[in-house]
């Protein structure tokens, strides 16, 4: 096919785009992502009478506590209230052990959540545009989806996708990976065994890998843990790339089954005969991608230095665990003081109606390391969701929001 068709099919599908798109709903905010920051967001935001609604584009709410198999929470000492009451609920529904949770509950928990908030939710719809901008602000998205493209006008937009997606169509300037190369940390596809009374040995297949010691595996130990139902949680696949490139994707995909494929041989030959494959994560794990640049990025030295920023929205105190962004063995630990991530991270340079939350915001490469994990999104979230509360009062312009008022509703200084 030449240039010339090319062009044209190119112009058609703009005009198609610009003038055949329905408007299916109007809302005062979008949350862009169902992961743990985006129904954080979208519950804080609607439990205060802001009209919101959510999309994702999986069929499940949950981000990765659901469709990555990351089914243990990492331990922080200053949890936000919005993860406390995640706990609760699951600890309510016996599905919880420790930090261990049950991912199938965690779905139905994470939709009563936003659905009784007031919320609305649609899955199975892609982000792929942002509607006209009216100034600096953005006033809504374009979603892909089974029933076609289309339109979702807001006063304002929350990005939770994790990749800052929003952020990216809308123009922001964002950076990718590690300085000097770009690299990011390695994507992991989990996985969950259960144990049986009965032992079955299986046999790999001719593209699989055959790991004769833990040492030999990508992660280079055994980084499992084993749950009061049964169950063993399996760490221990990492694949190099980058988790914003879909043959990228697809190829971590593939290459997160043949590394596993290898892990669970490993423990069959080591003692877990009665372990079996329950699932592997629906969709690989991806650690580190877009990070938007805000109006403050946040350092390795502001986390070691333990800063409570004037305007910190939520407490961090996760170590730094930068896997190896080659894939290969070693993670560069890092302990740092507990911090508070400031709410100029989540606001971009350019759209006033735009918010960054989740693992997008504007960090180092070193400083995602920490903030990234889900007790703290869920903070991001939280925090993101009362922005847009009060962003009601000044004209939906997230840069003139008190954050006073967000720190008190987030207990910062209890």
């Amino acid at each position: 096919m030449d240039n010339n068709v090319l062009n044209g099919l190119f112009f058609q599908m703009k005009i198609n785009l610009n003038y055949n798109v329905d408007i299916v709903g109007d809302y005062d905010l979008i949350v862009a992502g169902g992961g743990p920051a985006g129904v954080a967001a979208a519950v804080a935001a609607a439990r205060k009478g802001v009209k919101t609604l959510i999309i994702e584009r999986y069929g499940f709410l949950g981000g990765a506590t659901t469709n990555n198999g990351v089914n243990i929470f990492m331990p922080v000492k200053r949890p936000c209230p919005f993860y406390r009451e995640v706990v609760k609920k699951l600890k309510e529904l016996n599905a919880i052990d420790d930090r261990h949770f049950d991912p199938e509950v965690m779905k139905i928990v994470m939709e009563e959540m936003a659905r009784d908030a007031g919320a609305d939710i649609v899955l199975h719809s892609w982000i792929f545009d942002v509607v006209n901008k009216k100034g600096n602000s953005v006033c809504g998205v374009v979603t892909l989806s089974k029933g076609g493209m289309s339109v979702y006008t807001s006063r304002c937009v929350i990005d939770a996708t994790g990749d800052g997606d929003v952020a990216a169509f809308s123009g922001e300037e964002f950076t990718v990976g590690r300085n000097g190369d770009g690299k990011t940390q390695p994507m992991t596809l989990m996985a969950t065994l259960f144990s049986t009374d009965r032992v079955h040995k299986t046999s790999l297949s001719d593209s699989s890998i055959a790991y004769k010691e833990f040492v030999e595996t990508p992660i280079g130990k055994n980084l499992s843990s084993e749950n009061r139902f049964g169950c063993l949680l399996v760490n221990m696949t990492r694949i190099a790339g980058n988790g914003i490139d879909p043959k990228e994707l697809t190829r971590a995909e593939i290459e997160g089954r043949r590394q596993l494929a290898g892990v669970i041989d490993l423990f069959k030959r080591n003692g877990y005969l009665k372990y079996h494959l329950a699932f592997s994560g629906p969709f690989v794990g991806v650690r580190e991608t877009r990070l938007v640049k805000g109006m403050y990025t946040l350092t390795a030295e502001d986390l070691t230095a333990g800063i409570d920023f004037e305007d910190g929205i939520t407490w961090c105190d996760y170590v730094m665990d930068i896997h190896n962004p080659n894939g290969s063995k070693g993670t560069k630990i890092q302990h740092v003081k507990p911090y508070t991530v400031p709410y100029r991270c989540m606001l971009p340079r350019k759209n006033g109606g735009l918010l960054i939350t989740g693992r997008a915001i504007s960090t180092t490469h070193e400083a995602i390391s920490s903030v990234r994990i889900i007790p703290q999104c869920y903070g991001l979230g939280e925090a993101a969701g009362y922005a847009a509360v009060l962003a009601r009062e000044c004209g939906w312009d997230f840069r003139k929001v008190d954050v006073k008022r967000i720190r008190a509703w987030m207990e910062i200084d209890n």
